[in-house]
């Protein structure tokens, strides 16, 4: 990768691209986990055409940290939870529910009233 404002930027600007539609995706194939397989994730980047270099970010929100740091042993984006932190800081995307429990009633909406 690029090293300084620049490489910084295209990191960035490939995790916003990627963040929100890869845990969509991952939902979606293979429904809703804590951590999902390295296979899986690999499989993902391929189908939305993430960039090689970036997989090990996703492994990072995605994966254990003790399968992440046997695929990734001298990763050089940054450790597991740098990573981590820089998805879950541009990921657009957060489940609603991944555990597929009820969301709560919101407070301004009673039983009574009607949607029209």
């Amino acid at each position: 990768m690029a090293p300084g404002w620049f490489g910084q930027w295209r990191r960035i600007a490939a995790i916003r691209k990627y963040a929100g539609r890869f845990g969509a995706t991952l939902l979606h194939d293979y429904g809703a986990s804590d951590f999902y397989t390295a296979g899986q994730i690999e499989h993902t980047a391929k189908k939305l055409g993430l960039p090689r270099g970036y997989l090990c970010v996703m492994q990072a929100g995605f994966l254990p940290e003790d399968r992440f740091n046997r695929l990734n042993p001298f990763c050089r984006l940054g450790s597991y939870t740098e990573l981590r932190h820089l998805l879950l800081e541009h990921c657009s995307w957060i489940p609603a529910s991944a555990s597929f429990e009820p969301l709560p009633v919101s407070n301004y909406f009673s039983a009574g009233d009607s949607i029209r």
